[in-house]
């Protein structure tokens, strides 16, 4: 848990939803805009109840640690993740056109 509450929480305190950009197995991808700074984001939102295997798990977990550390102007950043008992979100840049790459 963060200093703002339980991630969840945190999450809806500084982000607002916007429309789906898409999906995958054990995630769905929004645009979502960040309230303070209005910056604009995708963020990738996996139910933990939806991952079958901790193998799974362990990929899910190595993306973002991939992503943490990777820096590249033509590849998208992880800019922040949030994660609780039953979500993950992963907060991910957009392209200078506002339309979220992903």
């Amino acid at each position: 848990m963060g200093p703002d509450g339980p991630p969840e929480q945190s999450f809806s305190t500084h982000y607002v939803t916007q429309h789906h950009l898409g999906e995958g197995a054990f995630s769905e991808v929004k645009q979502c805009v960040d309230k303070r700074s209005h910056d604009v984001f995708a963020v990738k939102i996996v139910l933990k109840k939806m991952i079958p295997t901790q193998e799974e798990e362990k990929a899910l977990r190595s993306e973002i640690a991939i992503l943490k550390d990777l820096h590249h102007d033509h590849i998208i950043a992880l800019k922040d993740h949030i994660e609780g008992a039953f979500v993950a979100a992963a907060l991910l840049s957009c392209s200078r056109s506002r339309s979220c790459w992903i």
